[in-house]
């Protein structure tokens, strides 16, 4: 049985801003007693703000040699799962065993899934698409894969993610819950009681 792990969230102070003072709060991040830091990602959030969610991972993740990094939650419809599996298989090689991929379906804002060409009301069957060509990919041995969403042939992503990348599923609906169940390593319990 896995242990609960308590982090917190990166706050726009650790990846922007003065290298130093981001520094500081990193530091006391990783010396504080909590497991890990996480970061949000959206594309366009109702207002058009946003954050990419693997590119502040590196960041942080660069900024501090053992300090563990959640991506939490990442809004994996967004985007096509093979350049995703090649930005986390070049992060892992980064932090190997510090990265922890977590996935969500973004279900504040229906908005911004249209204006990536997502049809909101598929996002959840989509995700479950990438989360397996992820997993499929994360391997380093040759993946084809034929959905509604993506069908390609043999895609290689070397060298295979060592050691496995946890996924963990976020989310509040019973979908989320099972969505953990098939795909996931555990549940993301994100804005969340």
């Amino acid at each position: 049985m896995h242990k609960l792990r308590v982090g917190t969230v990166a706050s726009p102070a650790m990846v922007s801003g003065d290298f130093n003072h981001r520094m500081t709060l990193v530091s006391q991040v990783a010396e504080c007693g909590l497991d890990h830091v996480f970061m949000a990602d959206h594309v366009s959030f109702i207002n058009g703000t946003g954050m990419d969610g693997i590119v502040n991972a590196a960041t942080i993740a660069g900024m501090h040699p053992t300090l563990n990094v959640c991506i939490g939650v990442y809004l994996l419809a967004l985007r096509h799962p093979v350049p995703v599996a090649r930005q986390l298989a070049t992060l892992s090689e980064s932090a190997p065993g510090r990265i922890t991929l977590g996935v969500g379906i973004g279900g504040e804002d229906r908005h911004e899934m249209e204006v990536c060409g997502i049809d909101p009301r598929k996002r959840g069957q989509q995700t479950n698409d990438c989360l397996k060509v992820i997993r499929g990919l994360m391997t380093g041995k040759p993946y084809s894969f034929k959905g509604e969403f993506f069908e390609f042939n043999d895609a290689i992503i070397k060298p295979a993610v060592s050691p496995p990348m946890p996924v963990l599923i976020g989310g509040r609906s019973d979908a989320a819950i099972e969505r953990a169940g098939l795909f996931g390593d555990g549940w993301h319990g994100a804005w969340c009681s």
